[in-house]
């Protein structure tokens, strides 16, 4: 997805917290209903696949829940209770952690299973928060990460009514025994219980993955692998071989005519900064023709990647690019896509009242975007760094997207 794209979907999120201002949304598909619907083959696969996996532990288990997909890019999962029914949440950021793997992702489910076989989330001894999640900055999630083109008409926007349980480590460990011993009754492989905890491991820095609501990786991976050396089933099954989720092709990243794609994210940002294209093209050293063909052929290539990676490369590259006064905010939005954490207390390129000043005068139509920009002294270049910096905040920090609520919900003086 490209920059200019994702300051669309930013413009998304803001128009959903005008509407409910307190509570923060997510969006999330039935993943049944779902597949009846999508006519995309690779996202029938996958919905197939994972809806087999998530019957069969049902079956093991004896008990019935309802499975959802959402857009969130956090590599999460969680179950919880919607209006008395039993839930089970995967979020688009895991299936893309785990695809290569349908014995981790069947780890992940007999894992929130044995929270619902357990009634862990009945007993109350658990304490619910607000899912923190921005349903409509990660709205396009599902597009290019799982290649579907049409989830925001069939969802379901679930606002913090619908809450993520945080469970004691009691409870971690009891989940954990049941899932182990329903993965083996199905006959899925025990090793991906020991593969995704460790995958989980890499990602632990994200205060928004797995192991920031499931605790204690490295002792849970020491009990996973004692089980399975004392127990014979564990090992008849651990020889399995590891079967993908979702088969796809694999994408070049081979430079095209000669330029990689960090190279083309640097041209397009030069080019998208210079006020003067004619003269740009000179100062870069392309031709405009060769710079086109180029675009298209790198624009498609991305398009056909629906691991998203490509794309996540041109973002950062993007910005690392970036040139002008806010110049160094645009490193630091790259630094963000990066997984990196910058400091919550930094300032941002420009005030919060100026920044939703800007945003309600675009929500309104009152002028093309270059017009209402140069009100504020700003040109549509700089307003794309601004707006990467925002939306990379408003995902990882929750005090700014509070801020951003109340801005946003607060009248227009007269």
């Amino acid at each position: 997805m490209g920059i200019r794209a994702r300051c669309v979907v930013v413009s998304l999120f803001v128009a959903i917290l005008v509407h409910v201002p307190a509570a923060l949304a997510m969006r999330v598909a039935d993943a049944v209903e779902w597949n009846t619907k999508t006519s995309n083959p690779a996202v029938r696969q996958m919905l197939t696949r994972v809806i087999e996996i998530h019957g069969k532990l049902g079956d093991a288990y004896q008990i019935e829940t309802r499975l959802l997909i959402s857009d969130s890019e956090d590599i999460n999962a969680f179950a919880t209770v919607w209006h008395d029914e039993r839930v089970v949440v995967l979020n688009a950021g895991l299936i893309d952690a785990f695809e290569g793997d349908e014995d981790s992702i069947a780890a992940v489910l007999a894992h929130e299973l044995g929270h619902h076989a357990a009634n862990h989330i009945e007993k109350g001894s658990n304490v619910g928060s607000a899912l923190s999640v921005l349903g409509a900055i990660a709205g396009a999630v599902l597009d290019y990460k799982l290649g579907t083109g049409g989830l925001a008409s069939e969802a379901t926007d679930f606002t913090a009514q619908l809450i993520s349980r945080k469970f004691s480590r009691d409870q971690e460990r009891e989940a954990d025994d049941q899932g182990m011993a329903r993965m083996l009754a199905a006959g899925y492989n025990p090793q991906g219980a020991v593969r995704m905890h460790r995958r989980l491991l890499e990602a632990e820095g994200d205060a928004t993955s797995f192991l920031s609501s499931h605790p204690g990786g490295e002792e849970r991976i020491a009990r996973l692998e004692a089980f399975i050396a004392q127990s014979n089933e564990a090992q008849a099954l651990a020889s399995k071989p590891v079967v993908a989720l979702v088969v796809r092709p694999k994408i070049s990243d081979d430079p095209i005519d000669g330029i990689s794609l960090e190279r083309y994210a640097a041209l397009a940002n030069a080019l998208a900064a210079d006020a003067d294209a004619e003269s740009a093209y000179g100062k870069l050293g392309i031709a405009r023709d060769k710079y086109a063909g180029v675009a298209d052929k790198w624009n498609e290539r991305m398009r056909g990647d629906r691991s998203g990676k490509l794309a996540r490369r041109y973002d950062v590259a993007y910005l690392e690019a970036s040139t002008g006064r806010f110049a160094a905010f645009g490193k630091r939005a790259a630094m963000m896509f990066r997984g990196e954490r910058e400091q919550s207390d930094s300032s941002p390129p420009i005030p919060v009242a100026e920044y939703v000043a800007i945003l309600k005068m675009m929500m309104r139509g009152d002028a093309e975007l270059k017009e209402s920009l140069a009100e504020h002294k700003m040109t549509p270049y700089e307003w794309h760094i601004v707006q990467s910096w925002w939306g990379q905040r408003l995902i990882r920090d929750e005090a700014a997207r509070a801020e951003l609520a109340q801005a946003l919900s607060a009248e227009d003086p007269d």
